[in-house]
């Protein structure tokens, strides 16, 4: 038997570092992995060495605070742990072959216990990007994520919808019109979104700069139950939790699977309790999807999926040749929204108008209406009134006064020419924005004033930027010299090609 050491260190990773004469009698090496064992409770954890023997004493195991289940000075029973059977099934989609149901169920299993090591992981993940994924086997994927997280049941009788979006395009908020528009109409909306990530703002970033999106599944149930719809962060709900773990390390590599992105929106769906979904699916040559084909094939996967799991889906394929609204960055996307909810003259059109679409055809598949019904509900404010109720049943207020919040150094970028804007990059907008600190400074970010088919004259302002600090203001004006958003032609070209 071990006496547990807890170290103050998180890894991300479950590591035991164990004194050199202890691995000997064991066995085993760095990088091996190791089951560690008090009565009904195991985690299989990584090892490592404390090379001095000063640090870890021998019958000692140094545990780091990612393994929570070991408490300092418990006793615990360590054995050498042979290889997951997971490797094998992933070195067999490296060479191209489909995986069986329940050889991605291993996977998912392992990934959860966290026996697989971070490469290993990147392994599958560069294998299913690689050499794709079979609907089957996304679909079993999707099934195996659902399964092993908690799941919420709602009751019979309610009509629980969702929507989402694949991402991709700066602002692009609809979700904060979609909720209070289908929830004004008595549907259920538990909506869970994510933090940003690599983009400027996550709609949580932007709801959490009125209210707290933080909440339990029992918090949750209470404020839907209540109010008909949230708008909350969904990363502490143990909802689909392997997908939580693969998406570290996609970022950490710069991978986006189509497979694992589908079974991702979906599995976290699924254990919601949606049974009606939208799926915002943007394509432009910076957007995450470049080409309607690969549109329409993301659209058919995640209709083909969505019905296997017995969810409605609509998959709608949206213009991402530009930012969609004006504000890029948390408080600057609320000031749009709350422009758009009030019914203001100078809320920006565009998201207005793609956020009561998308409301339209939630409200068409669940046969409660059209695009009609949305445009009456926005327009009369009871969907202004329906996003003040679930705000405040957050605990938050849309009283807040957001232009004192705004970075106080500003710079207007001024158009270097006259012409017509023909294109906004939308990757240089989204990468200015977080080099100012979007989104964990708020207040910062881009406010575009032109947007593609705008008539400019030179000199006239195309973008102010809001920054905390005159550094930061630098660096991202430096940024801008070489990757500049806006392409400004001296009249509007409408060919695109000859054959």
């Amino acid at each position: 038997m071990f006496k547990v050491r807890k170290l103050p260190i998180h890894a991300g990773i479950n590591i035991a570092v164990l004194n050199p004469k202890d691995a000997r009698k064991l066995g085993v090496n760095v990088s091996d992995r190791i089951l560690i064992k008090k009565e009904d409770i195991s985690r299989v954890a990584v090892v490592d060495f404390d090379a001095t023997g000063s640090i870890i004493k021998e019958g000692e195991v140094g545990i780091f605070h990612d393994i929570e289940e070991f408490s300092d000075g418990e006793r615990v029973e360590i054995l050498p742990y042979s290889l997951p059977e997971s490797v094998r099934y992933i070195r067999k989609k490296q060479r191209g072959l489909e995986l069986t149901e329940y050889e991605i169920k291993k996977v998912v299993e392992d990934v959860y216990y966290d026996r697989l090591l971070p490469i290993e992981i990147a392994s599958y993940l560069t294998a299913i990007q690689a050499v794709g994924m079979s609907i089957n086997e996304i679909i079993s994927l999707t099934k195996a994520m659902v399964e092993i997280g908690k799941q919420i049941e709602w009751p019979k009788d309610w009509i629980v919808v969702d929507k989402h979006s694949i991402g991709g395009i700066p602002n692009n908020r609809t979700t904060p019109i979609v909720v209070p528009i289908v929830a004004a109409l008595g549907l259920k909306i538990p909506k869970t979104s994510s933090r940003a990530i690599t983009s400027p703002a996550g709609t949580a970033d932007v709801i959490e700069v009125l209210a707290p999106v933080e909440f339990d599944i029992d918090e949750i149930k209470e404020i839907v139950s209540k109010v008909n719809g949230c708008m909350v962060w969904g990363g502490a709900l143990d909802i689909s939790p392997v997908d939580d773990k693969l998406i570290r390390i996609e970022r950490s590599l710069g991978l986006d699977p189509e497979g694992q992105v589908v079974a991702s929106v979906l599995s976290k769906k699924k254990a919601m309790g949606s049974k009606y979904v939208i799926i915002d699916i943007p394509y432009g040559e910076h957007a995450k999807v470049k080409t309607l084909d690969k549109a329409e094939l993301m659209a058919f996967k995640f209709k083909k999926v969505g019905e296997s799991l017995g969810m409605k889906i609509k998959a709608v394929i949206t213009n991402g040749f530009q930012p969609i609204g004006n504000g890029v960055g948390p408080v600057l996307e609320i000031i749009d929204l709350l422009k758009i909810l009030r019914n203001e003259r100078d809320a920006p059109k565009d998201l207005k108008e793609k956020g009561v679409e998308l409301a339209g055809k939630l409200l068409e598949l669940v046969g409660r209406g059209d695009y009609n019904t949305a445009r009456a509900v926005l327009e009369s404010g009871k969907a202004f009134e329906k996003f003040k109720e679930i705000i405040e049943e957050q605990g938050g207020s849309v009283d807040r006064d957001l232009y004192s919040m705004l970075g106080q150094y500003t710079y207007d970028v001024v158009s270097p020419v006259d012409g017509y804007v023909e294109k906004i990059i939308n990757t240089y907008v989204a990468q200015a924005a977080r080099l100012l600190g979007a989104p964990e400074y708020k207040g910062v970010g881009l406010y575009l004033f032109k947007k593609v088919g705008y008539k400019v004259k030179k000199g006239e302002k195309l973008l102010r930027i809001y920054a905390t600090s005159e550094s930061k203001l630098d660096l991202v004006l430096d940024y801008l010299k070489s990757n500049f958003p806006y392409i400004i032609r001296s009249r509007m070209k409408f060919i695109i090609n000859e054959i």
